[in-house]
């Protein structure tokens, strides 16, 4: 067996933790899947398929800008995404703190694109308001 090397030993640590983040998994197994909510959620800092194909199969780590915009899309500490940290150290471990990170979506909406959803979220509180009485 040939051994690895730093490089190698650092890409391949990278994916094995961004696969074990819960709020990746709808993503963990489609490159292109990750790329396009990625790009969504980052579009002045696209990536391609490609490009989110090496980092699943540590082939790649991204850029700092991009690592730091997939660990606050992810909830998890940059730098623990980025080099990993024991085990027991609760400042590199991830937050985990919405699985769903919904939060973190609707800041990235423009202004009008969240009234649309105050009115939606209105009008289910209306709807469950009646259902009550």
């Amino acid at each position: 067996m040939e051994k690895k090397t730093p490089g190698e030993i650092c890409r391949t640590g990278f994916a094995e933790r961004l696969r074990t983040i819960a709020a990746f998994e709808p993503y963990g197994r489609s490159a292109t899947a990750l790329s396009k909510a990625f790009n969504l959620r980052f579009p002045r800092m696209a990536i391609t398929s490609h490009a989110a194909r090496k980092w699943l199969i540590g082939e790649a780590i991204p850029t700092q800008a991009k690592l730091v915009a997939l660990a606050e899309w992810l909830d998890v500490d940059p730098t623990w995404l980025r080099f990993g940290g024991s085990p027991g150290s609760s400042e590199l471990s991830p937050s985990q703190k919405y699985s769903d990170r919904i939060e973190f979506d609707l800041r990235l909406l423009t202004p009008v694109e969240r009234k649309v959803i105050r009115a939606a979220l209105d009008a289910v509180f209306s709807a469950r308001e009646l259902m009550a009485k």
